[in-house]
C-alpha cells in the first residue's frame, strides 16, 4: 500500500471537513477545532499575547491578508514556485505599484483580494471594504469581517504602500 492510498483510507473514517483535518493533524476525530491564536499589535509592531474565540477569528483574518501568498516560509507551501497551490496568504502586496486614480478603485482592487481569501478562511462569513483611502503612496482600509455566528468587527488596516 503506497502513501497515497494510506492516507486517504484513514480519511475514509471522517465524516466532516474538521474530522478530517483532526486526522491529518494526528488528532483525535472528536477534538475540538483549534480555537486560539497568537495576537499581533499591528500597530506597534508587538506579540500581544494568545487570544481565543472571536478575537483569534479576527486575529487570523488579519494576518492572512496582510501575508504575502507564497512568500513566507513557515507556512505549508511556501517552497514552491507556484503560487496559486501555496496554501497562506493573500495577494494584498500585488497590488503595490498598480495607479488608482480614485478611492473606489482601490476599493475595488481590495474587494477582490478580499473575495479570494475568503476561500481559505471558514470561520468568516464575508469580508466587505467598507472604505479605502489613498493618502500619498499607502492605502488606508476599514475592512468589515462578519464572522458565521453573525458577529462583525471592523478591522482598520493602516499604511499599504502603493
Amino acid at each position: 500500500m503506497d502513501a497515497e492510498q494510506l492516507i486517504n483510507d484513514m480519511l475514509d473514517q471522517a465524516e466532516t471537513p474538521q474530522e478530517e483535518e483532526n486526522l491529518l493533524d494526528g488528532a483525535s476525530l472528536t477534538d475540538a477545532a483549534r480555537d486560539g491564536t497568537y495576537a499581533i499589535d499591528f500597530k506597534r509592531g508587538r506579540f500581544a499575547g494568545k487570544v481565543t474565540g472571536e478575537q483569534a477569528v479576527i486575529q487570523r483574518v488579519i494576518k492572512y491578508v496582510l501575508t504575502p501568498r507564497g512568500e513566507v516560509a513557515v507556512y505549508p507551501g511556501s517552497d514552491t514556485e507556484d503560487v496559486e497551490d501555496d496554501v497562506y496568504g493573500s495577494y494584498i502586496f500585488g497590488l503595490v505599484g498598480e495607479v488608482y486614480r480614485s478611492n473606489e478603485e482601490v476599493t475595488q482592487a481590495l474587494q477582490g483580494v478580499c473575495d479570494i481569501a475568503l476561500n481559505e478562511l471558514p470561520d468568516v462569513q464575508s469580508l466587505t471594504v467598507a472604505e479605502a483611502t489613498i493618502q500619498g503612496d499607502t492605502v488606508q482600509a476599514r475592512i468589515v469581517v462578519q464572522l458565521q455566528n453573525g458577529t462583525e468587527t471592523e478591522v482598520a488596516v493602516d499604511g499599504i504602500g502603493v
